[in-house]
């Protein structure tokens, strides 16, 4: 099954607005890890990514610094390659990266939401109305 984990870089101050931290996407024995990310910026890449690949065989974006190339894409059996760099996770169908993102969606949301500049910032919203509109809404979270 496919995971995404994060943890807060506690380097950086915890910041709705400038969330950042140490992400692992996995799925069995692979693993694909980026230290100290705009976590919001991945979920929304992922996101866009989920809803590209029903008309699209590939996405590919350019992430973070120095700028490595993260590609998703679509493959013939029905599964799913997800690049970043030299590191590459496989997931078993679409459907299962959908079922990921939008877990780690709303756990980050939860996690920030309780944040002084959590009302200060747009971000959140749009991407939970995002998240709802490109992955459906989760039933019983909000």
């Amino acid at each position: 099954m496919l995971e995404i984990r994060y943890r807060f870089d506690p380097e950086y101050d915890l910041s709705a607005r400038d969330p950042v931290a140490d992400l692992t996407i996995s799925h069995g024995h692979a693993q694909l890890f980026v230290k100290s990310t705009y976590l919001d910026t991945w979920l929304a890449v992922l996101t866009d990514a989920y809803g590209c690949l029903s008309t699209v065989k590939q996405v590919r974006r350019i992430m973070g610094e120095p700028g490595d190339p993260l590609t998703i894409e679509a493959l013939p059996a029905g599964d799913v390659r997800i690049s970043f760099g030299s590191q590459t996770v496989r997931v078993e169908t679409l459907q299962e990266l959908a079922t990921a993102v939008k877990e780690a969606t709303e756990s980050f949301l939860n996690s920030i939401k309780i944040l002084p500049d959590f009302d200060e910032n747009d971000f959140p919203n749009l991407l939970r109305k995002y998240r709802d509109r490109k992955l459906g809404v989760i039933r019983g979270l909000s």
